[in-house]
Formats: C-alpha cells, structure tokens, sequence
C-alpha cells in the first residue's frame, strides 16, 4: 500500500472520530480501477451503474472520467443509504455487520453536490437490492440504457448474486465490471462476491468474460468480451 493511501486511510478514520466534515474514500485504490475501466471502454457508449456508494466518492469520480473519457449518457448510483443489510447465510461470521457504510441518501446527495456532480443524468435509487433492483415500478421510470462501466462494491454474496440478475440484460460487448471487495473473506471461492460471479457466469454461459485487470489489495477489473445469441 502506497503512503499516501495509508495516510488517507488514517485521516478518513480520525474524520470518523472526530466528527470532522469533508468527502474522502477509505479506499483510494477504487478510483484508480475505475480510471482503468474509463479508459478501457473510451470507445463504447453506455451508462454507469455503481452499486453500493458509501458517502458517494467513487461515484463522483465515475461522473469525472465519463465527462474526460466521453460516451457515457446517465450515472446510475444504487445504495440502501442504510449501510449493509442483515449478515447472513455463507458471508456470516466475518468482519461485516448490519448498519455497516452507513451514509444517507442527503449526505451522499450533499457530497456530490458539494463536486459540482447533480446533474439531469445522475440518479440516486435507494433500497436493499433484494427489493430495489426488482422494484419495477419504481426501474420503469430510469432510463436504463447498455452499460459501459458497472462497479459492484456489495462486499456480500446475496447482495452481489441480486445486482448481477438485474444488470444482466444491460451488459453488452466491452461493458468492464469491476467488483471492489473480490479478495474479501480471504479470497474464499465460496463466498462473497467470487462465488455471486462464478454462479452468474454458471447461469449464463452465453457470456464470455475476460480478466483485465486489478486495483488495491482487493478489486478485480472484467471485460465481458462476446454475448452469444
């Protein structure tokens, strides 16, 4: 880990403590994999869709690199705004808890606003994904469009299982997923989202994948390379 990683790390803790206002990430290294993505899929159009913001810091550098990359028509953050949902099933038993990430939709919405970042083509969706994403009457009114850059930063494998069944139909040749929590549990194969993706790409073989890339101690970078018919 670079020093200066370290040392946001240690501020954006203290900041906890303290109470101190301002609109950092504890994880810097995100935004360094989504450059990469950004710049991987320059040349395909599509939305972004970012599946668990925390206080919204990579979803503002999402909108950067979109408006610096070009291409990118809306910005689609998906959150609780409660934190984590219940840990249960294969995930529980480690670190993550209920109430976890926390940040409500008006803080997030103050962060981004505070970055110049609202925009007409930038949507906030609140809710816990086993309702939100199958929420249809609430999805009819997005203007969901073929995704350029998804990142999945669900930390949980039921979380992870549920965005990767509702983003399926918008994914398309190029479109880059970046999973920010792929060596949680240790790299564990079995669970969290390690084991959503191999059952996703079980389920539909039709997709081929590739590898692209890693970011920090614990992203992985995809490309989906071909859907077959």
């Amino acid at each position: 880990m670079k020093l200066s990683d370290r040392l946001i790390r240690k501020y954006y803790h203290l900041k906890k403590k303290f109470g101190w206002h301002s609109f950092y990430t504890p994880t810097p290294d995100t935004a360094r994999g989504l450059k990469q993505a950004f710049k991987q899929t320059q040349s395909l159009a599509g939305d972004y869709y970012e599946f668990g913001l925390f206080e919204g810091y990579s979803f503002y550098r999402a909108i950067k690199l979109g408006k610096t990359w070009g291409q990118t028509a809306h910005y689609f953050g998906f959150d609780s705004f409660e934190g984590l949902p219940d840990v249960t099933g294969i995930d529980a038993g480690w670190r993550f808890k209920r109430g976890q990430y926390r940040s409500s939709l008006e803080e997030v919405t103050a962060n981004l606003k505070s970055k110049n970042c609202l925009a007409d083509n930038v949507y906030l969706i609140k809710g816990f994904y086993n309702e939100s994403l199958k929420n249809k009457a609430k999805l009819n009114h997005l203007p969901l469009g073929p995704a350029k850059v998804v990142l999945i930063d669900s930390d949980l494998y039921e979380s992870a299982r549920d965005v990767l069944n509702f983003i399926y139909p918008y994914l398309q040749p190029g479109t880059a997923i970046l999973f920010d929590d792929w060596n949680c549990f240790e790299a564990d194969e079995q669970k969290g989202e390690r084991r959503a993706w191999r059952e996703f790409l079980a389920l539909h073989p039709e997709i081929d994948t590739e590898l692209t890339g890693y970011f920090g101690w614990g992203g992985a970078i995809f490309k989906v390379k071909k859907i077959s018919a």
